[in-house]
């Protein structure tokens, strides 16, 4: 996954019935040049997301720093918790 996905709606899972705990999902996988670590699938209700490529994200961030200093506090560049169900 090369591409910032912010959950709108619904819910992302990794497999089903295991939800991921964040709206926000791969900010630590274009940043840090990582792998994606999981397939992620839409859940039983499906799942409205807004993807943004890796160029776009960063000049998003470069027009608006602000953003990347507001998804450090969220926490958003850690590894997301699967939830149990």
């Amino acid at each position: 996954m090369w591409h910032l996905l912010v959950v709108v709606g619904g819910r992302v899972e990794t497999e089903p019935g295991r939800p991921i705990s964040t709206q926000v999902i791969g900010a630590d996988v274009l940043l840090m040049n990582r792998p994606a670590p999981r397939t992620l699938t839409a859940g039983a209700e499906g799942a409205v997301c807004l993807r943004m490529c890796k160029g776009h994200f960063f000049t998003v961030v470069s027009e608006c720093p602000a953003l990347l200093v507001e998804m450090s506090r969220l926490r958003v560049f850690e590894q997301p918790e699967v939830v149990s169900s």
